[in-house]
């Protein structure tokens, strides 16, 4: 019941009252003022947002790619090369000192191979497949020969005056050792298979004198006769190396993308599968030859890629560099190459002293859409790297750290009058600094000594030389100096009103001290400072005025700019926005009362009862109800083994239970308790606040941090209107898109990540995503701390922006640049 009363009368009614001012219209003055406060009003805020869009100052427009129009030009040649010993002496390290000139070249490739075997060398023949093939009709075998010809030319695989020739089955006997012969008949030819001699078949004849066999065709399960006949290989068991299997049969070579079987015991390139088979080899793409390709040129144009990398010939360390030449090119610059170490043994110094070295560069003038580039080869049979000795050190030196190196200097018998001292070298053999000798001393045959040292360097690859007064070389050693962290910890302010900055300084979590750093504040006010027991600490100058806002600070420390930044607000008084409307609508009753006289007028007042709460219900959800949310709203979506969040789970919950047939509406403390429960019994797990349950990640055979990475991408991918590749449909990366009308490759960085090795292809760009910005960090601290050649060769590749990280959850303005 609601009760009315009039004023004069008691209106002290149970359950309070609500006034309610029933008033006669407001004067004229009173709407000026009104108007002139709302017109000030939003004069304000629309000044506020100005300013704030003018501040917010846009970045400045990519810079224009910068393409050279004249053919470039560069020749490589070789200084000289060195064992170098790395991990305590355990391994050694090939090591090799070029030098180049470039004109006209924006990019550049060296590949480097110690090969345990020649690779072929000889002569290239193709096989006349006549009228004893399957697969080649609209193949003409003359365009195929003129194709390779100017393919294998151009990769310098073969001499221009050589070419590649026309050869029967008669023929096949009297090849050149160490050739290549390339079958393309879609079927092994039945005499291929045969007995030749002393019951060997003619392929394994060949391949004994070192003949590399190229084949384009189907399993050898059957062989192929005269006039195009195929019927089955009686020799399948006599050949074991030619034995196949085709399940699960994926991968890509330039154009070639349709492979049907693998051989048994070999292995894979891309899409090629090979064997070596005594001195020689096969390699197959397998399918027939218009299955794979579309004309004679890209067959022609992938056979002759192939044998330029000779991928199948057995070697006992080799490496692919991209390089970056100085802008405009230049003459005689260094290059120092350090291969994938090897085991320290004797047998491996003689091995290595007795292989065949093969340097190819690749150079490239950058043409969008045209390759404008040349290759050179330069072939170094027994390569010499001297050995008079070792050093056993860390592979890793942390600055400031003192270590202990073991030295041995090689010798048969005693020597006299021995200086050693040490030389240390970037990694193109500029010298750093010489370290003056240990001692002179006679000393007898194998001499080990221990120094301890210190090396104060920046972040880097070094070699050090161990060296006699004479000048004598001994023995050298690879290592890496991890980058510098440099972390904010805390702002204190100090006595005459300024402040100063504390910082944290690393290198691979070990603390630096006793050196000084140059410390900028966004580019001024430089000041020199010591950094002690890992602490920096960088105190505001007068006239630099109060930090606020972003601080940018920059350190050299040790030659390596290590940049950090500080979003620091000082302790001020605020006035919460709500708090300001109050205060103007505050004024506004004010001047009301006090400048204009308020008009006589009656006030009535309703009374409304207060109500009581709404009810509580308590209720038990089941186990398997709660888990079913994650599949129901999976199916929902059309997800497969998609995480989800509190607010997802809280929506598909409220779909699951019911109460009297309603939907059950809970708290996000209610959705917080099941998912801890879930998780504590281990049937959910969980990362950066996405839940999944654990069945899901052995279904997938991607771990929690793959499957919410891949969320968070989606729903971004699918926010800006992107198609993409759903989980694990690519086979050439985790996720497959198009940014800004180019094709894109996603790659996720987790434990269960399918590509070991970050895909780049010509013309496109790729990818790291990490599930948050804490994960991004610390695989960057990994990498610049890293000296494995794959995190070489992935630096170079983000230094040219072929590739690029990215946090999952602030994608924003990197895949939308």
């Amino acid at each position: 019941m609601v009760a009315l009363s009039k004023k004069g009368v008691n209106t002290a009614l149970a359950g309070g009252g609500v006034p309610i001012s029933i008033k006669k219209p407001p004067k004229r003055l009173i709407m000026i003022i009104a108007a002139i406060f709302i017109v000030l009003a939003i004069a304000f805020i629309y000044l506020g947002l100005s300013i704030s869009a003018a501040l917010k100052a846009a970045p400045p427009p990519p810079q224009p790619i910068q393409f050279f129009t004249h053919k470039p030009v560069s020749s490589t040649g070789l200084i000289s090369q060195q064992l170098l010993s790395y991990d305590q002496g355990a391994l050694v390290i090939p090591y090799l000192l070029l030098h180049y000139s470039a004109s006209n070249v924006s990019s550049m490739s060296v590949s480097v191979s110690l090969y345990q075997r020649p690779p072929p060398t000889g002569s290239v023949y193709i096989l006349n497949w006549s009228n004893q093939c399957v697969g080649c009709k609209g193949f003409d075998v003359n365009g195929m020969v003129v194709a390779l010809d100017k393919d294998l030319a151009n990769y310098s695989a073969i001499s221009p005056s050589s070419g590649v020739q026309l050869i029967t089955a008669q023929q096949l006997p009297n090849m050149q050792n160490n050739s290549v012969l390339i079958v393309v008949n879609g079927r092994l030819p039945d005499y291929m298979a045969k007995a030749y001699t002393s019951g060997i078949p003619m392929i394994t004849y060949l391949m004994d004198k070192g003949i590399t066999v190229f084949y384009v065709g189907r399993n050898f399960s059957q062989v192929i006769a005269p006039q195009s006949v195929i019927q089955p290989n009686p020799d399948t068991n006599e050949l074991t190396y030619l034995q196949t299997y085709s399940q699960n049969v994926h991968g890509v070579f330039g154009n070639f993308s349709t492979p049907t079987f693998f051989l048994s015991s070999g292995s894979q390139y891309g899409g090629i599968t090979y064997e070596d088979v005594g001195s020689g080899a096969v390699v197959a793409f397998s399918n027939y030859l218009n299955k794979s390709w579309s004309t004679p040129d890209q067959a022609a144009f992938d056979i002759a890629t192939a044998m330029s990398e000779n991928f199948w010939v057995p070697s006992y360390t080799r490496e692919t560099y991209l390089v970056t030449p100085p802008h405009g090119g230049g003459k005689d610059i260094k290059l120092g190459l350090s291969l994938p170490p090897v085991p320290a043994a004797s047998y491996s110094y003689a091995f290595l002293n007795s292989s065949y070295e093969r340097i190819t560069t690749i150079i490239t003038n950058g043409t969008s859409g045209v390759f404008n580039g040349a290759y050179q080869v330069l072939n170094v049979q027994n390569p010499s790297f001297p050995i008079n000795g070792t050093i056993s050190m860390p592979s890793i030196v942390t600055p400031t750290r003192s270590f202990n190196a073991t030295m041995r200097i090689a010798s048969t018998s005693n020597e006299s009058g021995v200086s050693p001292y040490l030389n240390i070298y970037d990694q193109n053999m500029t010298l750093i600094e010489s370290i003056p000798p240990f001692f002179s001393k006679d000393i007898p045959a194998n001499y080990s000594f221990v120094v301890p040292l210190t090396l104060n360097l920046g972040p880097g690859s070094y070699v050090a030389q161990l060296r006699g007064s004479l000048g004598q070389y001994y023995a050298a050693s690879y290592f890496t100096v991890p980058a510098i962290s440099l972390k904010y910890i805390t702002t204190t302010p100090v006595v005459n009103g300024s402040y100063s900055f504390i910082f944290s300084v690393t290198s691979a979590s070990s603390t630096i001290t006793g050196v000084q750093a140059y410390m900028t504040d966004g580019g001024q006010y430089g000041q020199t400072v010591n950094i002690t027991n890992g602490t920096l600490v960088y105190t505001l100058k007068q006239g630099q005025g109060n930090p606020n806002g972003n601080q940018q600070f920059t350190a050299d420390i040790l030659n390596y700019v290590a940049t950090t930044s500080v979003y620091y607000t000082p302790v001020k008084i605020t006035i919460n926005k709500q708090y300001i409307e109050f205060i103007v609508v505050f004024v506004i009753v004010l001047l009301e009362v006090t400048v204009v006289k308020a008009p006589v007028r009656d006030e009535f007042y309703i009374d409304v009862p207060s109500m009581p709460p709404p009810a509580k219900v308590s209720m038990k959800i089941k186990e398997n109800e709660a888990m079913s949310v994650f599949d129901r709203l999976n199916m929902y979506y059309h997800w497969r083994y998609m995480p989800l969040t509190k607010t997802e789970f809280k929506t598909g919950i409220s779909n699951v239970v019911r109460y009297n047939n309603i939907p059950v509406s809970l708290t996000y403390n209610n959705i917080e308790t099941i998912l801890d429960t879930l998780v504590s019994s281990g049937k959910v797990v969980e990362v950066d606040d996405m839940y999944a349950p654990k069945a899901w990640v052995e279904q997938s055979k991607h771990d929690i941090e793959y499957l919410a990475t891949f969320k968070k991408l989606r729903v971004y991918l699918v926010a800006h209107g992107h198609i993409f590749t759903d989980l694990d449909r690519s086979e050439v990366a985790d996720i497959v898109t198009t940014l800004r009308n180019e094709k894109a490759y996603i790659i996720i960085s987790s434990s269960s990540g399918r590509f070991t090795k970050i895909p780049v292809y010509k013309g496109t760009k790729t990818y790291m995503a990490f599930l948050n910005a804490e994960r991004l960090e610390e695989f960057k601290e990994k990498l610049n701390s890293s000296a494995a050649r794959e995190a070489e060769e992935l630096k170079m590749y983000l230094a040219v922006g072929y590739v690029q990280l990215i946090d999952a959850d602030n994608p924003e303005g990197i895949l939308t640049t």
